[in-house]
């Protein structure tokens, strides 16, 4: 994927897919996203008025273009398509911005941001499956997390399987709920918790091990893969 984690959009090599392969990005927590105007800037002998006007006449709203970064007539075409494109009154964003609402572009934190304080043992697993290459996981019942963070919108992302057990989440010393982890084949970057309802302030969070599990499940073990706020992750308090 190279330095940087694109999750959780994917591109499929020229755009071919078949459903085998959709179930296996959904299931690493991937959306595959194509294209809708293709310039063919790729093409033997093209040049940048060829490449800006196959684009042009193929803009819609929420159109999303295909370049390459390879290709010669790409870096001449870019200005002349730019001004097209905004002539026409449309606007350059990000893919996020055109897929996703606002509440889907929560900033995600791998679960090694120092702003996180870990109570009690865990351990690293490494992991090429898992949104930062790794997790931090316990069996150890009474282990936790604490995460301090603003905005209206905290989600947990986590790995499940048939070896997990029972989480407990607390929102500013509420009532813990209990986040079943557990599931026959082990999942990756999963949304395991989330609260859409919180006030715009500052927020706590607690994630604990229950030590328990449910009677399909053969372990206790729960995880952190990472978090996601509406807002900002602050530096949560130590233990006293």
């Amino acid at each position: 994927m190279g330095a940087k984690d694109p999750a959780p959009l994917f591109r499929t090599p020229y755009g071919a897919w078949n459903w085998r392969l959709l179930s296996i990005l959904r299931s690493e927590g991937y959306a595959n996203v194509l294209w809708t105007c293709d310039g063919t800037d790729y093409a033997h002998g093209r040049t940048a008025p060829q490449v800006v006007k196959a684009i042009v006449r193929r803009l819609r709203p929420g159109a999303i273009i295909l370049m390459h970064v390879e290709s010669q007539p790409t870096v001449a075409a870019l200005p002349e398509l730019i001004r097209q494109v905004k002539a026409q009154g449309y606007r350059f964003v990000n893919l996020s911005e055109a897929l996703f609402p606002p509440e889907q572009r929560m900033p995600r934190y791998q679960q090694t941001s120092p702003l996180l304080t870990y109570l009690g043992d865990w351990s690293v697993w490494s992991s090429p499956s898992e949104s930062g290459g790794s997790l931090y996981g316990t069996r150890s019942r009474g282990a936790a997390v604490r995460a301090s963070f603003t905005g209206c919108t905290f989600e947990l992302i986590a790995a499940t399987g048939p070896n997990y057990g029972k989480a407990l989440v607390a929102i500013d010393n509420g009532e813990a709920q209990e986040v079943d982890l557990y599931s026959p084949t082990y999942l990756h970057r999963i949304s395991v918790f989330k609260v859409t309802d919180l006030a715009d302030t500052v927020h706590t969070a607690l994630i604990s091990c229950s030590g328990t599990r449910n009677k399909a499940s053969n372990g206790s073990y729960i995880d952190i893969d990472a978090l996601r706020v509406a807002g900002a992750l602050l530096q949560a308090p130590s233990p006293h």
